[in-house]
């Protein structure tokens, strides 16, 4: 989890707490990239700036605009930072897929393993029950015929 500075388009400031997973922060349906340049320090001081934070209570975060993906960074060649081109939207899209892919065949992998032993147990209950047929009519068939009778 990670706090979160958010400029809406009302002009209404949001700071939440967003997850963060392989460089992308997501908020509701909204997702951000994390980039290490663009992660500030947020001092929030008391009474009007005449209480000041302690050093201690610090807290990193990430400051977005709402309907951009890429964060605010305060460089001093300009604060908007690196633009978000469509190959890196790609590259997240093609990992995210990957790890969603794998994510099923990992969770996918007992499944089988639950239908073979399904298999397993019918054919041995079959195998039982015929041996118990067969004992039952083929043991007096195979007296009557020792016996001469």
């Amino acid at each position: 989890m990670v706090n979160l500075v958010k400029f809406n388009h009302d002009k209404s400031v949001n700071i939440t707490k967003a997850e963060i997973k392989r460089s992308i922060i997501t908020l509701d349906k909204e997702g951000y990239i994390a980039r290490n340049s663009a992660f500030v320090e947020l001092y929030q001081d008391k009474l009007f700036g005449f209480i000041k934070q302690k050093p201690d209570k610090i807290q990193g975060v990430f400051i977005v605009r709402e309907g951009s993906a890429d964060p605010l960074e305060f460089k001093e060649n300009g604060m908007y930072g690196k633009s978000v081109t469509a190959d890196d939207i790609v590259y997240h899209e093609d990992e995210n897929l990957s790890i969603a892919s794998s994510n099923v065949e990992l969770s996918n992998t007992s499944g089988p393993d639950y239908i073979q032993r399904g298999l397993v147990m019918a054919l041995i209950i079959e195998s039982v029950a015929c041996l118990i047929l067969v004992s039952a009519v083929g043991i007096p068939e195979f007296i009557k015929n020792i016996g001469g009778g």
